[in-house]
């Protein structure tokens, strides 16, 4: 090679480094025709013209360069090219033969991980991304690749340590800080997973595959109103990513704001109409409103392999279920059952819920008990306490009250027939059921956490905030009903900003109510009591004494008795209509004429007809309830 020879190569060199392939193509085009044998020219032009995606001439270049000189680097050369072109099998081959070369070996190994990944091969891929890391321990691409290899075998906290380990070599990218944030909600550390987004947003608080990664977060803390915010913003930036239309739809369900839901659905559809993660969460949410075979049906757009997927599977399971066939359910569940995470926490449940309906308890509770150990949870009993006496100081310093006589607040445990109760209030054509409003609990959050000169203004206007936060209702609707049954820790606080309105008390046996929450995979992270029995055990004696105290000093507490209402439905209901001010309706007893969708986890069995099979269920469960068999009595 001639000095001049060597000096254009140098400048194409330059070029290409400089990002103008273009330009360096065309210098090592020129430099072949004197050159046409040289393996590593050749390796330039083909790499060059594949940037280009020109990639007829690049395959033809590195064919040419692998006859000239079959060593490791002309491999992984036509290997890149084949796997730019899709080409698979062809370019699994060219990697292989790369690894034996020490030169390229890790590079070889990373992209054949990388292809046996998108194949499904995951054991196979793990081998390949081992290799690549044992060859260079520094390759953090590969550290990424292992860690999306090791998600997809539901192994998630081993993924996380390599998402941390590519972050050490490559602080700050952010599709591996992404992916780190996915590990973490899939490991339950959801702190971790903040910290994560944080960083990933620090440079780009408009990236919208992080502003995705926030809204499933603050779905998974309970924080509705924000996850629906930041989906709202995600798809705005992204309007054609699908997945920020399924995220802002399914948050908007459990918001119970159904038409933004319906139509968020559709544009996912529209955007991604054989997506399966989609197609499943538009199934499950026909499943909320009791459309169960159209559910089912739905999801026969999906190839039979699509339909093995965990999402598809968890659904169609339900959806069986619904349909009365609960071992159709637990096999479909058995055979697609995940390793680990939050997808297996759920498939967990649903198995507990497929065993009980086929009496299978021992195994159920099994079932149970594992999707609880799965749960990311905490509870601490003398912050609970805490809180009860910072309410009723805070009820000392309110000034006088608004009235509230149009107001109806349902309190109690979850579980207890809240839900149930609202549905049958709701059917009366003067009533507006709210459904389960968070508003009064997050105004007393601001009250208790402001400052001295704050909280005084807060508490004053406490009344007028909550009136301005509550749901538009019928000009005919004479009573307006917030049924979150948690309302019952700021009793004192209703009671001196609403002196008139009527608060319910629904009471059931605390140990079936015990059963059901820990049998619930409950969404609100302030549930988290549910997930062991000795929480369970303590949040539920300390809701009886704040009941069995406050009730009487908070004013006149309306006690309805689940049980009670089982057994005589329109003797039990008509008294508290008429402690209402309002006149008996027989449709209050016909909720399947309804077709109301409740927002909660019984979405279902307000759909049913009235039955006492729940009466008593702890029974069943008696070998293993523990500390929550002292619990006896049918309420407070």
């Amino acid at each position: 090679m001639t000095a001049e020879s060597d000096r254009e190569l140098a400048r194409a060199r330059a070029l290409h480094r400089a990002g103008d392939p273009d330009s360096a193509l065309r210098i090592y085009q020129r430099l072949l025709q004197t050159r046409p044998q040289q393996a590593d020219l050749l390796i330039l032009a083909a790499t060059a013209a594949a940037q280009l995606e020109r990639l007829d001439e690049a395959e033809a270049l590195g064919r040419r360069a692998l006859e000239v000189r079959p060593d490791g680097p002309a491999a992984l050369t036509l290997g890149r090219i084949l796997m730019q072109r899709g080409e698979t099998e062809a370019a699994l081959g060219c990697f292989q033969q790369a690894r034996t070369d020490t030169r390229v070996a890790a590079d070889a190994a990373f992209h054949q991980g990388q292809l046996e990944r998108a194949a499904g091969r995951l054991d196979a891929a793990a081998e390949a991304l081992g290799a690549a890391l044992q060859a260079a321990p520094a390759h953090g691409p590969a550290w990424n690749e292992l860690g999306v290899t090791r998600m997809a075998q539901s192994r998630h906290e081993e993924a996380r340590a390599c998402f941390e380990a590519s972050l050490k070599h490559r602080p700050g990218d952010a599709p591996t800080l992404g992916n780190l944030a996915r590990a973490c909600i899939e490991a339950g550390d959801l702190t971790a997973a903040v910290q994560a987004v944080d960083v990933l947003r620090a440079d780009d608080p408009d990236n919208a595959g992080a502003l995705i990664l926030l809204g499933t977060l603050r779905k998974q803390q309970g924080r509705l109103a924000e996850a629906a915010a930041v989906w709202e913003q995600a798809t705005a930036l992204a309007p054609a990513d699908a997945d920020a239309w399924t995220g802002l739809a399914t948050t908007r369900q459990a918001m119970a704001d159904y038409p933004a839901a319906d139509a968020a659905y559709g544009r996912a559809l529209a955007l991604a109409p054989d997506n399966p993660d989609t197609i499943a969460a538009r199934a499950e949410w026909l499943e909320w409103q009791g459309r169960y075979q159209e559910g089912l049906d739905s999801l026969e757009v999906l190839t039979p392999e699509q339909r093995l997927g965990a999402g598809p599977t968890l659904v169609a399971a339900r959806l069986w279920r619904r349909l009365g066939d609960p071992a159709r359910a637990r096999d479909l569940l058995a055979r697609a059952l995940p390793p680990g995470g939050s997808v297996r926490r759920s498939f967990c449940f649903s198995l507990g819920d497929a065993c009980d309906e086929l009496a299978s308890y021992a195994e159920a509770w099994s079932w149970y008990q594992q999707g609880n150990a799965l749960t990311p949870a905490d509870f601490d009993p003398l912050a609970q306490r805490r809180l009860f006496e910072q309410v009723e100081r805070a009820a000392a310093d309110i000034p006088p009250g608004q009235g509230g006589d149009d107001l109806v607040f349902i309190v109690g445990m979850p579980r207890s027939g809240t839900s149930l109760l609202e549905q049958m209030l709701d059917a009366h054509p003067l009533v507006h059921g709210a459904g389960e409003l968070p508003l009064l609990g997050e105004l007393v959050h601001g009250v208790l956490t402001a400052d001295t000169r704050q909280r005084a203004t807060r508490l004053a206007q406490l009344a007028d905030d909550y009136r301005r936060g509550l749901p538009q209702r019928s000009s005919s609707a004479q009573r307006l009903v917030d049924k979150m049954p948690l309302n019952f820790q700021y009793l004192p606080l209703i009671r001196a900003a609403f002196p008139q309105a009527r608060v319910i008390h629904c009471r059931r046996d605390p140990r079936d109510i015990a059963v059901s929450c820990y049998f619930t995979d409950f969404a609100d992270q302030a549930l988290g009591f549910a997930t062991r029995l000795d929480w369970l055990a303590a949040w539920l004696t300390g809701y009886q004494q704040v009941m069995a105290r406050w009730s009487g000093a908070c004013g006149p507490v309306m006690e309805f008795d689940y049980e009670a209402l089982i057994a005589a439905p329109k003797s039990t209901l008509r008294p508290l209509l008429d402690a209402l001010g309002l006149a008996w309706d027989p449709g209050c007893l016909d909720l399947a004429k309804q077709g109301r969708v409740a927002a909660t986890a019984s979405h279902a069995q307000v759909r049913q007809p009235l039955h006492g099979r729940s009466v008593g269920r702890w029974r069943h469960y008696e070998d293993w309830l523990g500390p929550l068999l002292a619990l006896e009595g049918s309420g407070s």
